[in-house]
Order: structure tokens, then sequence, then C-alpha cells
């Protein structure tokens, strides 16, 4: 019994962060923007910069969890890479 409370908890702290980054790049994505005519070009640099950055921690996030839960190095960097892409492809849909 001790060994599965470990194996949740293990669990519960690297996922938790991975599952609500998730939902904040949701939130975000969720929020009205500017028509693209009243865009000015440093509104659209920070915004870009921001994506870059929230799908960095998040690629990040997966990466951390994925090789805490035994995936070697290599693959856990490409299926961290894959699935940020195909949330980020998931988000577009959703905006």
């Amino acid at each position: 019994m001790a060994k599965y409370k470990n194996l949740f908890q293990k669990t519960f702290f690297l996922w938790t962060p991975v599952v609500f980054w998730a939902m904040v790049i949701f939130l975000f994505s969720a929020m009205p923007t500017n028509p693209v005519s009243q865009v000015h070009l440093t509104d659209f640099i920070v915004k870009k910069s921001a994506h870059v950055i929230e799908y960095a921690i998040f690629t990040t996030l997966l990466y951390r969890a994925l090789r805490a839960s035994g995936v070697n190095s290599k693959e856990a960097g490409v299926y961290s890479v894959i699935l940020a892409v195909l949330y980020g492809v998931s988000d577009e849909f959703h905006q």
C-alpha cells in the first residue's frame, strides 16, 4: 500500500504541473484579441514571444514528467516536443 501511495504522489507531482500549464495555455488562448488590422509590431512581437515562452515551459514540464516516469532522455525529448506541437495545433483550432 505504501508503494502505491508513493507512486500516486510521484505521478501527481509530476503530471499536475503539465495539466495545470495546459489549462493556462487554454485560458490565455480563449481571451479575445484585437483584429489583425489593429495589431502593431510591438504587440505582435510580445504575443509571439509569449507563445514561444509558454510552449517552452510546457515542453519542459512534459520532458520532466516523462523522464521521471522512466522514459530515456532522447525519447522524452522527442515525445515532449511532439506532444507540445500536437497541443499547439489543437489550441489553434480552439482559437
